[in-house]
């Protein structure tokens, strides 16, 4: 994977986070690396299927990147190299509620965004924010112990 700034030059020194994406709403594996001074990072044995890229600088203003990439089986070049490139801009921030199907305390549920990891928990009103995401769509799961996932028929 190749990361680069919005002027293409290469972003050394990040961490990456790359998560298979879920086949039943459940959450994916998760694997992470770092940049190097190219702004190339490679992780280890990725195994076949949708995966999600995110990453995050630390410095003001915060900078952010992601991308979805499909990893073939069988059909995976013979280099075993597959190249995803992601740019950072700025990075963004969701502010959600969440409530509980029988009006219950929400404080103390789990937010996550399933293709990054982002995590979250909500406050006494069921309110939290999930910083530092990158542009693009991004599912949002809730958990909280004693409630079930709903299940795709």
């Amino acid at each position: 994977m190749l990361v680069t700034d919005s002027l293409g030059s290469p972003a050394a020194g990040l961490f990456v986070r790359a998560t298979a994406l879920p086949d039943s709403g459940g959450f994916g594996a998760l694997t992470t690396g770092s940049t190097d001074e190219s702004g190339a990072v490679r992780f280890a044995a990725l195994t076949e299927g949708a995966w999600a890229f995110a990453c995050a600088s630390g410095a003001a203003p915060g900078l952010a990147a992601g991308s979805t990439a499909l990893l073939p089986g069988a059909a995976r070049p013979a280099s075993d190299t597959i190249v995803v490139r992601m740019a950072l801009r700025t990075a963004s921030s969701v502010r959600t509620r969440r409530t509980l199907s029988d009006s219950a305390d929400p404080a103390g549920t789990f937010v996550q965004v399933v293709e990054t990891g982002a995590l979250a928990v909500t406050d006494a009103a069921g309110d939290c924010t999930l910083a530092a995401l990158p542009v693009g769509r991004w599912t949002l799961a809730s958990m909280r112990h004693g409630y079930s996932t709903p299940r795709s028929k």
